[in-house]
């Protein structure tokens, strides 16, 4: 982004150029962009002082500068411009380093230099129409250079935004006053930022990982990130999993709670009842909550007549007499549930009667459609004889296959049998189809089914969504961070229980939010909870420190709850901060001790000391 950066040269001839320069490199030779210069001359040098804010600048008769504040009112003809009353006229930047100016009108420039005054100066050789940031003698921009000493005259004073730390007041400068980009307007470093380097961009200090959730994210599991719950970029947690700062997120919708949820048909799980291990339904079962039924089939061995079946051999079905979907039986077997069929069967002239064709009279006739008896070695389903008409609804063709019926799995009812749907088993669960092709337990029957999930239903409740579901709210378990929710784990759940969620969708106390609470030893706040010496650990239990009994860090002793207060400490123990109490050595007569040199060349035990290193005197009558 490009910033406005002032440049000066003051030899007998104030020139400011005011010009645009983009980023912070430093020393520009060749600028060629920027807005148009002004040029400020003067003929002599500035006045001393400066007047009281908002009165009036009156420089000395015949100059043209002199000090001012920024609510002054200078000389006719003058304006306070960075401190000083000056004669502003307009002026070309340069493009070119190393130029050169005038010092006499009209100030023309060399190789660069600045434009001249209002009687007729012109731009330098190789200067830029269009302005520039170089000054009369090259020039650098804001983010390069010393600072500037406050308030000298033609030289403007440090300012946030210069792109150098020159106030107290200023924690970074990145040599603009944006806010957003990590160093404020006012020169501040924003959380979550660090701005090391003056006129540097300033870097973001948290990442995706870190087991913080920082702003932006909705979830972060620490050294677990990768794991189910939480998105690679920390920004969208899954429904249904329970997410914590830094620990792995938790499934809540689990497979064996008896409750069908998200991505499951069945639980509890029971392989080869019903449910397979997945809480998937196995095929030829329908499952409700806690239990699996066995969907009717051809060969279960029951007459399932509200699907259309009319025999069903069970095992032994595909032995003759009953057809293969069970809806048909030869009218010479006789066919118990479960049994195999029991047939009599009499060939006439050893098979000389041909379907549909010609038959001794002994024989009764050729066996035909429409002859009231069904014949399954021929194809017949069904056989009703003179009955058999192609427009009934549940009878039998005159083709002798079955016309429409309820249980045929294709909803062709007529008037007088209307059929809301048909599954081919119409056995009434939710969502399928009922008994007599009617209209089962349903989303939009007007009852709430909370068995099968159902939230509320669309006729009673404007909120309810087309699926039964309520819109996003706060104990639905998903988190809508659009509306601010930073946890939800269901209504049962938002407890506020430590580690848990609150009922409004705010994380309950827990390890790293700087409050000690729950079975936490100590919490300084995620960020602060590092497990340095005297701190605290991630897991929020103390950190190595003095009193814990195990010599660590910058210790030079610890016996824990032994150690001896300051006032009174025991002789060759531990005082309480952990820095070693009197003891033999330590160059103080104490204790049991007869003497005590302390150590080194000259002290206990050394050639030159009385004193033995158990602090005993080595001469008798010594005092």
């Amino acid at each position: 982004m490009s910033k406005y950066g002032l440049a000066f040269a003051v030899t007998g001839v104030i020139s400011l150029t005011i010009g645009a320069f983009s980023g912070c490199s430093g020393s520009v030779s060749n600028e060629t962009s920027g807005i148009g210069g002004i040029a400020v001359t003067s003929g002599g040098s500035a006045a001393s002082g400066s007047n009281g804010s908002g009165g009036t600048a009156t420089c000395p008769a015949g100059a043209e500068t002199c000090a001012c504040h920024a609510n002054d009112t200078c000389n006719a003809g003058l304006t306070c411009a960075s401190h000083l009353c000056v004669r502003l006229s307009a002026g070309v930047g340069g493009a070119g380093a190393g130029g050169t100016t005038n010092l006499a009108p009209p100030h023309t420039g060399v190789g660069g230099g600045v434009g001249g005054n209002p009687t007729g100066g012109s731009p330098g050789v190789g200067g830029n129409a269009t302005g520039g940031v170089i000054t009369a003698s090259g020039g650098q921009n804001a983010c390069a250079g010393a600072p500037p000493a406050p308030n000298s005259n033609g030289v403007a004073p440090p300012g946030c935004g210069d792109g150098i730390l020159n106030q107290a007041s200023e924690q970074c400068d990145d040599g603009n006053t944006l806010p957003g980009d990590g160093c404020n307007g006012m020169c501040q470093v924003e959380p979550n930022w660090d701005c090391a380097t003056p006129c540097k961009p300033c870097v973001v200090t948290f990442r995706c990982g870190d087991g913080v959730v920082n702003p932006g994210e909705v979830c972060d599991q620490g050294q677990y990130q990768g794991s189910p719950g939480c998105s690679a970029d920390c920004k969208s947690q899954t429904p249904g999993y329970k997410c914590l700062a830094g620990q792995k997120c938790v499934a809540l919708y689990l497979c064996g709670n008896g409750r069908i949820e998200s991505g499951e048909t069945c639980d509890p799980p029971s392989p080869g009842n019903g449910c397979t291990a997945t809480c998937q339904t196995e095929t030829g079962w329908r499952c409700k909550p806690g239990l699996c039924t066995r969907l009717p089939y051809c060969g279960d061995g029951i007459v399932q007549t509200n699907v259309g079946e009319v025999c069903d051999q069970g095992t032994h079905q595909g032995s003759p007499g009953c057809s293969a979907d069970c809806r048909s039986r030869d009218s010479s077997c006789a066919c118990a549930p479960g049994a195999q069929c029991t047939c009599d069967i009499t060939f006439c002239d050893a098979g000389t009667c041909t379907y549909g064709g010609s038959c001794p009279a002994s024989c009764g006739g050729a066996p035909s459609c429409g002859d009231g008896k069904v014949q399954l070695q021929y194809g017949e389903q069904c056989d009703n004889g003179s009955a058999n008409s192609d427009t009934a609804y549940a009878g039998c063709t005159k083709h002798c296959t079955f016309s429409p019926f309820c249980g045929d799995g294709v909803v062709n009812g007529d008037s007088s049998h209307p059929e809301a749907c048909d599954d081919g088993i119409n056995d009434g669960l939710y969502g399928t189809c009922g008994i007599g092709c009617t209209l089962p337990p349903r989303c939009g029957d007007g009852v709430v089914q909370s068995d099968w999930g159902e939230q509320c239903e669309p006729s009673g409740d404007a909120t309810c969504t087309a699926d039964c579901s309520l819109r996003g709210y706060c104990g639905d378990g998903q988190v809508q961070a659009n509306l601010g929710e930073v946890c939800d784990y269901g209504s049962a759940l938002n407890t506020g229980d430590y580690g848990g969620c609150n009922s409004n969708c705010t994380p309950a106390p827990y390890c790293g939010d700087g409050v000690t609470n729950g079975p936490e030893q100590c919490d300084f706040g995620a960020v602060m909870n590092t497990g340095e010496y005297g701190g605290c650990n991630s897991n929020c239990t103390v950190a190595a420190h003095c009193g814990d009994g195990v010599t660590n860090g910058r210790e030079q002793c610890d016996l824990g709850s032994q150690n001896s207060p300051l006032g009174n400490p025991a002789y060759g123990g531990c005082l309480v901060t952990c820095m070693v109490g009197p003891h033999c050595g330590d160059g103080i007569k104490n204790g049991p001790e007869e003497c005590d040199d302390g150590t080194g060349s000259s002290g206990n035990g050394s050639a030159v000391s009385t004193c033995s290193t158990a602090c005993k005197n080595l001469r008798i009558g010594v005092p």
